[in-house]
């Protein structure tokens, strides 16, 4: 599917599935290459690098997130398909789940009237929040349009809420299938142990672009959160009991989405308890 795609391990080429370019067990260590989106690489040549990445563990032995694979598995789907990855999730993605303001570039994201502004906190005492600065020598944006497929996806709350009912559901929208349900479950079905995130009473798995997560006398959910460079987003979804929760920040660096949506889960489940 991807003709350039080389690991330096000859036999770890030639066994690397669709399934492991997202489920994180590569062998490599944390994002790695992610710096050469920074400094201007592109798609194509992000996968070219990863011949020359030196493995820190064995293949398929452990968790080390990484975003380089998503344009691996992004590059199979345009090779498949004849269409750009942007181009599919339009067609494939948006269009269908009437997901009228989502995007996928930030060019398109600043050309919204109504986009919000991006913050971080800064390097001033007390953590202040300060604006992002769009420098025009380095432009940051250079990374979500390099690292796309990885999750740059401009939404509002609402394109996000539709994507969400869509993943609790069997595949279809309004009587249209989009994916099978066999597809469905197995992209929300533990493949990798997240060992060094873990604990004895809520085990953690990396799946197919989620996170699955055992709950300690409560439902297992499904979770995945985003960030890039003055914003954050974090969905949680209990396929169980039909509860999808999407917080959404224009702020990076934090785990205010995080706290909202976890306090959201126990709270509905009945075993928040205030500090």
């Amino acid at each position: 599917y991807v003709p350039d795609f080389r690991m330096s391990n000859p036999w770890v080429t030639q066994e690397f599935t669709l399934t492991d370019t997202l489920a994180q067990r590569s062998g490599l260590y944390e994002k790695w290459g992610q710096d050469l989106s920074t400094l201007g690489y592109t798609r194509s040549e992000t996968i070219h690098a990863l011949r020359y990445a030196e493995p820190v563990t064995s293949f398929r032995s452990a968790y080390r997130y990484q975003n380089i694979f998503f344009n691996v598995a992004a590059a199979a789907v345009e090779n498949t398909s004849g269409m750009s990855f942007e181009q599919n999730l339009k067609k494939r993605v948006f269009t269908p789940l009437a997901m009228k303001s989502a995007s996928s570039r930030y060019e398109e994201f600043r050309a919204e009237p109504d986009h919000v502004s991006l913050h971080m906190v800064g390097e001033l005492p007390n953590g202040t929040v300060v604006p992002v600065v769009i420098d025009p020598v380095w432009r940051f944006n250079t990374i979500p349009d390099a690292l796309g497929p990885a999750g740059a996806i401009n939404g509002n709350v609402k394109d996000m809420a539709a994507w969400t009912i869509f993943q609790l559901g069997d595949g279809t929208w309004e009587g249209r299938r989009l994916i099978s349900p066999e597809n469905m479950a197995y992209m929300h079905a533990p493949q990798t142990p997240m060992t060094d995130e873990s604990s004895a009473d809520s085990r953690q798995y990396y799946a197919q672009g989620w996170i699955y997560q055992e709950m300690n006398g409560t439902p297992p959910v499904v979770k995945h959160t985003g960030e890039t460079l003055g914003n954050h987003a974090y969905i949680l979804m209990v396929p169980r009991e039909n509860l999808g929760i999407v917080v959404l920040a224009n702020e990076a660096g934090i785990g205010l989405n995080e706290d909202v949506g976890d306090t959201f889960y126990r709270m509905y489940f009945g075993t928040y308890r205030p500090d």
